[in-house]
């Protein structure tokens, strides 16, 4: 997971990347603002975003296995 895809003193807006047996890599999900934890369970990643918001926080489920 990349907190910041442009760095921290640009930009709070992250992505989860996952890096293929190979050594390539793609973007599994955008555009998270603020993303914080993540957790994997079979095939999904499950992410907090909002991690500097106060009560509207939400957790993102993206799948893996596309």
């Amino acid at each position: 997971m990349q907190i910041s895809d442009t760095g921290l003193q640009t930009g709070l807006d992250g992505s989860v990347v996952k890096v293929n047996p190979d050594g390539g890599h793609e973007t599994v999900i955008d555009g998270l603002f603020a993303p914080y934890g993540i957790a994997f369970r079979k095939d999904h990643a499950y992410v907090t975003t909002c991690a500097v918001c106060t009560d509207t926080g939400q957790v993102v489920k993206a799948n893996l296995d596309d």
